[in-house]
């Protein structure tokens, strides 16, 4: 506490800035650092899951697997491939990890 405020410690302040908040709800989260991600876990989407788009990014991680082409992928879900390498990137490193 500094002059009766409290303070976010870095970590808590980085988990607070990739909070989507509605209000002073929160609404959702990003699990990249990167704010360009659209990977998001929402609640109310997919049960929390992450997901790009409306779409489970293992889905789509498994796709990738089966030798599709991320086009081909992005095509299928009505995604761009932008979002299912975002949502591939995500996947790798979540099982790496």
């Amino acid at each position: 506490m500094v002059r009766g405020q409290l303070l976010l410690t870095p970590p808590a302040e980085t988990f607070v800035k990739r909070v989507t908040w509605e209000g002073d709800e929160a609404a959702g989260w990003r699990p990249h650092d990167d704010p360009s991600s659209p990977v998001r876990m929402i609640p109310d989407l997919r049960f929390g899951r992450p997901a790009v788009g409306g779409v489970s990014t293992e889905v789509l991680w498994e796709h990738s697997r089966s030798d599709e082409t991320d086009a081909e992928i992005a095509d299928m879900f009505d995604l761009t491939t932008e979002q299912v390498r975002w949502a591939i990137a995500y996947e790798t490193s979540a099982r790496a990890a």
